[in-house]
């Protein structure tokens, strides 16, 4: 479906690393005018499945408030700035005291 609507493919939501959570935030953020028109589409398509066309208007719904525009663009900023930390922090040979480091630095 993202090929035919001209974006990337987006991450799914699952447990995973931070650095995994930020590509998932990012790729919202890059590309939320394309889910929107997505949404939009089998909003009032003619495709005859009702109950993909209400799930598709329950979900334009919720992300199109304010609040869920807000918080994904800070999201996607925090998890953007703990990326740096998040990959020294997965090295092998990193210690407690350079984690410290790390995440103080992060947080100053």
């Amino acid at each position: 479906m993202h090929k035919k609507f001209g974006c990337d493919a987006m991450a799914r939501l699952i447990d995973q690393r931070w650095s995994g959570h930020y590509k998932t935030t990012r790729s919202r953020v890059k590309n939320f005018a394309e889910v929107r028109t997505t949404l939009e589409y089998f909003t009032s398509s003619e495709t005859g499945d009702a109950e993909i066309s209400i799930k598709a208007a329950d979900l334009l719904a919720a992300i199109s408030k304010r609040q869920f525009i807000f918080a994904n663009e800070v999201m996607n900023l925090i998890l953007y700035l703990l990326a740096l930390a998040d990959k020294l922090l997965q090295e092998r040979s990193s210690s407690l005291f350079e984690g410290y480091d790390v995440i103080n630095f992060t947080i100053t």
